[in-house]
């Protein structure tokens, strides 16, 4: 009898998963939280007898960037007496990641709004920025809130904040009334 039958196993099933063989060839895909050996024992069995080999190998971990969601785009009115709260998404180390973070904010033009204020404690999946104008500034600025994890890694989103002058609502006595006429 001619046949040969291949057969693998692996001490740390949970680091690779299930091992394929195919064509005389082993494939399999390492988890993706690494950092960890682990040991595959191959067996081929033929009509003579058998070959059995056991190789180790390490699953390296890999330091994902740091992930934030998408933030829309902001308006205000100037000289507004309370900070403008906007809410950040998303935040999260990486892929499989569990380490600190730190975010951080700044202003294309701190002559309108200064560098927003972060609240955040790592590791929440959200934080706080707070936007307060220059008093008797306007115009368009882009603030860009970076995160940043403990390996050096970092990601960036960037949004505009709109900044207008107050709209003049004349008082309710100087209002201009809408009449309507029946034909």
């Amino acid at each position: 009898n001619g046949q040969v039958s291949v057969t693998a196993s692996a001490d740390n099933p949970k680091l690779i998963g299930p091992i394929v063989v195919s064509g005389g060839k082993l494939s399999f895909t390492p988890s993706i939280v690494g950092g960890t050996t682990a040991t595959s024992t191959i067996t081929v069995r033929f009509a003579n007898g058998l070959v059995t080999r056991t190789f180790t190998y390490t699953v390296e971990t890999v330091d994902d960037p740091p992930t934030l969601d998408i933030i829309p785009d902001q308006s205000l009115r100037m000289n507004v007496a309370e900070p403008l709260e906007v809410t950040l998404t998303g935040i999260a180390a990486g892929p499989g990641d569990q380490q600190e973070l730190r975010l951080f904010a700044n202003s294309s033009d701190r002559a309108v709004l200064p560098d927003p204020v972060v609240e955040y404690a790592t590791p929440n999946s959200t934080a706080k920025l707070r936007l307060k104008p220059l008093s008797g500034q306007t115009g368009d600025v882009r603030v860009t809130v970076t995160v940043r994890d403990a390996g050096g890694n970092s990601f960036q989103r960037t949004f505009k904040v709109s900044i207008a002058s107050p709209t003049l609502i004349p008082p309710a006595n100087q209002r201009s009334e809408e009449h309507t006429s029946e034909l």
